[in-house]
């Protein structure tokens, strides 16, 4: 049985971004340009990293469940992390160690980009829940699934830094 959704790719598109602008838009009043979107399946061999840095990185990711599965990853490096914690937080400068501030914040952007996203799913028909926010910090490293789905890569430019919202999915069972 095909785990492929039903959703046209242009729709899946327009749903991610108005997700992703919704969320930038009305929480840090910044502005948000889709800069490209790559789509595979994970079970093709040799998929490219969706991002690549030797700085310090910052992942937040939170899953759906349900009617469809998935899971989006906020992926940007420390620094573009660190400013958008000051914006949510209308805060000035902030040390770069201020790791639990910088985890909470960058945890509720995902939250919001992600519910908005499940909420167009469910929309269409894809009932579905949220898991709790995760954070994976590091360099240079990649997610991969650990079962086929799809996967829905989107290049974000903020301001001149660059972000990628990372979306695997998958119908449930």
């Amino acid at each position: 049985m095909s785990k492929l959704i039903l959703i046209p790719e242009e729709e899946l598109v327009g749903m991610m971004v108005s997700a992703v602008q919704d969320v930038f838009t009305t929480m840090l009043s910044m502005q948000v340009d889709l800069d490209r979107h790559e789509s595979s399946m994970t079970s093709e061999e040799s998929v490219p990293p969706a991002y690549n840095s030797n700085n310090p990185m910052i992942a937040a990711n939170v899953g759906f469940s349900g009617k469809i599965y998935g899971m989006v990853y906020l992926c940007m490096e420390a620094s573009l992390a660190l400013k958008l914690t000051q914006q949510l937080l209308g805060m000035g400068e902030l040390e770069p160690s201020d790791h639990e501030m910088v985890n909470d914040a960058l945890g509720e952007l995902a939250n919001m980009t992600v519910g908005g996203f499940k909420n167009q799913l469910s929309h269409k028909g894809y009932s579905c829940q949220l898991t709790i926010p995760s954070i994976l910090r590091g360099t240079n490293f990649s997610v991969e699934s650990t079962s086929q789905s799809q996967r829905e890569t989107f290049y974000f430019d903020t301001e001149g830094n660059a972000f990628v919202a990372d979306l695997f999915i998958r119908l449930g069972d």
